[in-house]
């Protein structure tokens, strides 16, 4: 994430909420990678590769709060977000919850493993054929490996509120799926079973 540019953003969106009306906002943006590697029973591997970012407005009217997010990060869709956080803050019928007033350490929340985030695709390779290895040596009456598959993921998060509020953190996250194939007597069954951890070997 480029810090420097979502900050902005995040300035931004707080700006323009207040000129749509706000007395008070809170402004946050997530932004993510991801990979995906999979086996399946026919010998195939897939790789997939996704980035996403996002940024969320919520505003205050007294004690009525409206959300809006959306992806244009553009002036005149933080101009969009802005009016229509507003619009539902007018026709909110809950008393809003309040802004945040503190910092974050990011270092106190230990939900980042980057040396498993630093695994190559050659890695989860490795992975991938050593659970392959252990479902089908588990008994004989597993026959083949459906699928097996490595997600490895990084996302990170910017708050900014017009109450001073300036946090940040990045965490990352790692799913291991299986699904298995067992036939004895003529008869056959499929098991699956995953995992997810926020440190990759904790898998």
């Amino acid at each position: 994430m480029a810090l420097g540019r979502w900050e902005r953003v995040l300035d931004e969106a707080l700006l323009r909420a207040h000129r749509a009306g706000a007395r008070r906002a809170e402004a946050f943006c997530a932004a993510g990678a991801s990979r995906t590697v999979e086996y399946t029973d026919r010998g195939l591997e897939t790789y997939r590769g996704s980035e996403a970012a996002g940024v969320g407005l919520r505003v205050f009217l007294g004690r009525r709060a409206g959300f809006s997010c959306g992806q244009d990060f553009s002036g005149a869709g933080l101009e969009r977000l802005a009016r229509r956080a507003v619009e539902a803050a007018r026709l909110a019928d809950l008393p809003a919850f309040p802004t945040p007033r503190a910092r974050a350490s990011a270092s106190d929340l230990a939900i980042l493993d980057a040396a498993g985030l630093g695994a190559t695709v050659a890695d989860d390779r490795d992975r991938l054929e050593a659970v392959l290895a252990q479902a089908l040596a588990f008994d004989e009456a597993v026959r083949r490996v459906k699928t097996v598959s490595l997600r490895s993921a990084r996302r990170e998060v910017l708050v900014r509120s017009s109450a001073g509020t300036a946090a940040g953190y990045a965490r990352s996250s790692f799913a291991l799926a299986a699904g298995v194939v067992a036939e004895r007597g003529g008869e056959s069954e499929m098991g699956w079973e995953s995992d997810v951890a926020s440190a990759r070997d904790a898998l």
